[in-house]
């Protein structure tokens, strides 16, 4: 090429745009004229390894780039860009060079669930142009009832007769529809939950943990992709859904990347002794009223004038006695890496609750809190809430439509706006 032509190309190559095209490359050789390419900064994947910090991964290509500005949005698309969350640029000399780098964005709020706005997009904006690039957080619900008095006839049958709570199944439809879950887990252990044997509330959790990995393959449908999970779990069904997260968590590196979330509700093992008393030889049967011995740390019994145990509070508590000692369920454990850990319990007296039929007011089971009962390996759990209340006859039963009436149906679960 002589000169004259080489003095004609210079001015015309100035002027391309940056990103530009094969077919302008083609004038301009990278072999010959290695000082007129132009830098591409082209974002590849980006997710999150710890439910805070989104890692983004992307390719300088042609030439270095002289900085990147990035910008982090929380989205209700992929495409939208509305709703900044983080904005940084990036001069360091060794994130610009060509080749693939990575690098960390942590927005002041973290990544909680936010279910009005799945999507996280980031977009890269170099020499005028821009890369996008996005995941979706996925919110899944796990909903797991305690015993079930009623599930007493399931032990004579060899086909589950009893369904689900009713609590359960409208929470479950509420998530879904009020807080917009992308899928939620209505978890039934009735024909194993009034089994007075060892280990079925490991053996329901083993099996919900299954049911758990089956929906996280949701994850796998674009790169980067990840799953939150909200664990609810009533009485004996926060020993359930504890046992399962234990097992995920072993089992799937990935939930790493997961906001995981634990409500439970009361929670209580089925054990005599996760409390500071452990009444198993106190022999509470109908003819033997024991005035003297004072109640459980686990529940509160109804008492005539003369604060003796009623005729049916007696059965009641010799039935749970009995069938608390042969169940010997684990303490509710919370393993380390959740995000959130809320407890709620209640300890109203059996006197409150009068006008509750059957069971609730000859005896009403209690939240057990101990640390005996539950083991807190996550450091999250400070004030467990209280919601012992005799004015509102708050008892075991009521716990769960409490959650239902002031959280779930409120609209507002993981849907709080990310500052």
């Amino acid at each position: 090429m002589s000169l004259w032509h080489a003095a004609l190309l210079f001015p015309l190559c100035f002027t391309c745009p940056v990103g530009h095209s094969q077919a302008q490359e083609a004038k301009a050789p990278q072999s010959a004229f290695p000082f007129l390419q132009h830098a591409k900064v082209t974002l590849a994947k980006a997710t999150t390894p710890d439910a805070k910090t989104v890692v983004v991964t992307y390719a300088v290509l042609g030439a270095s780039a002289n900085s990147i500005h990035f910008d982090l949005y929380r989205s209700p698309t992929s495409d939208a860009t509305a709703n900044v969350i983080l904005s940084a640029d990036d001069a360091n000399p060794a994130d610009l060079t060509v080749g693939e780098h990575s690098i960390s964005l942590t927005p002041a709020a973290g990544l909680p669930p936010n279910t009005a706005l799945p999507y996280v997009v980031v977009v890269a904006t170099s020499g005028g142009k821009k890369s996008t690039v996005y995941f979706r957080k996925f919110l899944i619900g796990v909903v797991a009832h305690g015993f079930n008095k009623w599930a007493f006839a399931n032990n004579w049958s060899p086909v589950n007769l009893v369904a689900l709570p009713p609590w359960e199944t409208t929470m479950v439809h509420s998530l879904k529809t009020i807080d917009n879950y992308d899928d939620v887990i209505a978890f039934n252990w009735t024909e194993t939950c009034a089994a007075p044997r060892r280990d079925m509330t490991i053996q329901a959790g083993l099996r919900l943990a299954g049911e758990v990995a089956g929906k996280m393959a949701i994850r796998n449908r674009h790169p980067g992709d990840v799953v939150d999970l909200h664990f609810i779990g009533h009485s004996r069904g926060a020993v359930v859904v504890t046992q399962a997260l234990q097992y995920i968590a072993k089992q799937d590196p990935l939930l790493a990347g997961s906001f995981v979330h634990v409500t439970l509700l009361d929670p209580h093992p089925a054990n005599n002794c996760f409390a500071a008393t452990c009444p198993v030889n106190d022999n509470p049967v109908p003819n033997n009223p024991v005035p003297n011995n004072p109640d459980p740390a686990w529940a509160s019994f109804a008492k005539d004038a003369k604060n003796r145990l009623t005729p049916s509070a007696q059965i009641a508590r010799g039935r749970a006695v009995s069938f608390q000692q042969a169940a010997s369920d684990p303490p509710v454990t919370v393993p380390p890496g959740i995000k959130k850990l809320e407890v709620w319990f209640q300890h109203t007296p059996a006197s409150c609750l009068r006008e509750r039929p059957g069971l609730e007011y000859d005896m009403n089971l209690w939240g057990t809190v101990d640390s005996s009962a539950l083991i807190d390996q996550s450091g999250l759990l400070t004030n467990p809430t209280d919601k012992t209340s005799c004015a509102q006859a708050i008892g075991h039963n009521q716990i769960p439509a409490l959650y239902e009436l002031t959280s779930v149906d409120t609209g507002k679960l993981n849907r709080e706006p990310q500052q």
